[in-house]
């Protein structure tokens, strides 16, 4: 796959400056910090994601580049159209059911943040044009979530909570919520994310990028990409949390899954020596992680979480296909649902839940068509990796509220504009590989049926 950029158009429109921009404010800026008239979800990121989509619209409006339009399939905008069309429908169709003041402006404020998530997807699928700028931003990606690893270190060890000096003019908390809690006799760090569940599944979500950057053939192994894993992979554990601990462990599964059998004996030494040193390092640690999972019987979160179905029947039933509207169940009126397909049930009823799956399945089908398709392992291996990354994702939202969250949210509909324009390129270039092949067969027969004609006057 080529490196470079696709043309001198492609380098003026190449989004790469302003997607790294993107992932700095997804990590640097506490994502409780909120432009408070536009909501919860109104954090810096996803107000430049409003933005991006303006421009992505605007390009549209005014044609095409030809290195996007080469591909004519996009499963990736298609999966988007549908996904964000089933969230706006059921925002209209909610107008026709009696609502509160505060759903009303929640359903309204909900349709902006759509706008934000479909525009960092659309701009990444549409705006890299070059597997140079994909690495670029992937890379971006493992740095900021090495660089909160350290924040979770420095509240883990020492309870200091660098994220609790952040102040920026004109954004305020949009809630209360301490970066370090207490579970067992450790601390439970969120990094600069809302929750310790939203920041330990962030770096699940990135973690197999991170150990892409370390063991994909061909590639440079660099000091720094080591310490990198190491740093995200350590941090996990300290968050203490279930949903954190599943998405590793389905990282980890699909990854070794795609590898050689020499990459996966390398990872049956150096897992359990890294659980090793991190037992010694925190005695007790993984004890109570093992805990949290042998005593869910008796876990009232658990309990909760069960109770859940029957409350979201009630709602369910009232409007199974569109649901009561996206954006109206409030937990200040209602409850919180620790599952992001159930909030879907009730606000979006099955079309909801349908075009949520198709996005993540979408997702994950590119990633393995870009494995399946690549000529270089290098490029197999990280089709294998954005995968396992989406499927984190898809897996974890059965935890938790996903898309209440904005940093673990906008992470994911980077990673599927990342994989959008991934598949481009590589259908792309597959496609010209195989043109070129027909051509050469086309070569050699006229060449072989003239010699033939040679050979025989008559």
């Amino acid at each position: 796959m080529t490196r470079g950029d696709l043309s001198t158009e492609g380098r003026q429109r190449d989004v790469t400056g302003v997607l790294l921009g993107l992932i700095v404010l997804v990590f640097a800026v506490p994502s409780i910090l909120v432009f408070q008239p536009l909501g919860a979800g109104a954090t810096p990121a996803a107000l430049l994601g409003t933005v991006l989509f303006l421009w992505w619209a605007s390009t549209r409006l005014l044609g095409d580049d030809e290195a996007v339009s080469r591909v004519r399939v996009r499963p990736i905008h298609l999966a988007l159209l549908f996904f964000a069309a089933a969230l706006l429908l059921s925002n209209w169709a909610g107008n026709f059911h009696a609502r509160s003041a505060l759903e009303t402006s929640s359903a309204d404020r909900a349709v902006l943040i759509v706008l934000a998530w479909a525009g960092v997807t659309l701009a990444a699928a549409d705006g890299l044009l070059s597997r140079r700028s994909i690495d670029r931003v992937l890379h971006a990606l493992v740095v900021g979530a090495a660089a909160m690893s350290v924040v979770g270190f420095l509240q883990f060890f020492f309870g200091f909570d660098i994220a609790r000096f952040v102040s920026i003019p004109g954004l305020t908390p949009r809630s209360d919520l301490a970066f370090i809690q207490e579970r067992s006799i450790f601390r439970r760090v969120a990094g600069t994310a809302g929750h310790p569940i939203e920041f330990g599944v962030t770096l699940a979500v990135i973690l197999p990028l991170a150990v892409h950057f370390v063991v994909a053939p061909g590639r440079d192994r660099l000091h720094r990409d080591v310490v990198f894993l190491v740093l995200i992979a350590a941090a996990i554990p300290m968050t203490l949390s279930r949903s954190a601990t599943l998405g590793m462990a389905v990282a980890g599964g699909i990854l070794f899954a795609g590898w050689n059998g020499a990459q996966r004996r390398k990872a049956l030494i150096v897992v359990p020596v890294f659980a090793v040193a991190l037992r010694l390092f925190v005695p007790g640690l993984l004890g109570t992680i093992r805990s949290l999972f042998l005593n869910l019987g008796n876990d009232p979160s658990i309990e909760g979480r069960t109770d859940d179905y029957a409350y979201v029947q009630e709602f369910f039933v009232e409007s199974p296909v569109v649901g009561q509207g996206w954006g109206t169940f409030i937990p200040e009126e209602y409850t919180t649902l620790d599952n992001q397909y159930l909030v879907q049930a009730v606000e979006t009823g099955v079309i909801g839940i349908l075009a949520l799956l198709t996005l993540f399945a979408v997702g994950f089908s590119c990633g393995r068509g870009i494995r399946l398709r690549a000529s270089d392992e290098q490029t197999r291996h990280l089709g294998q990796a954005l995968a396992a990354s989406i499927a984190v994702v898809a897996v974890t939202f059965l935890t938790f509220d996903g898309l209440s969250f904005p940093m673990v949210t906008l992470t994911a509909f980077l990673l599927l504009g990342v994989i959008g324009a991934f598949w481009r390129l590589t259908v792309a270039e597959h496609g010209m590989v195989v043109q070129r092949d027909r051509t050469r067969r086309g070569t050699h027969d006229a060449m072989a049926s003239h010699t033939g004609d040679l050979a025989d006057p008559a």
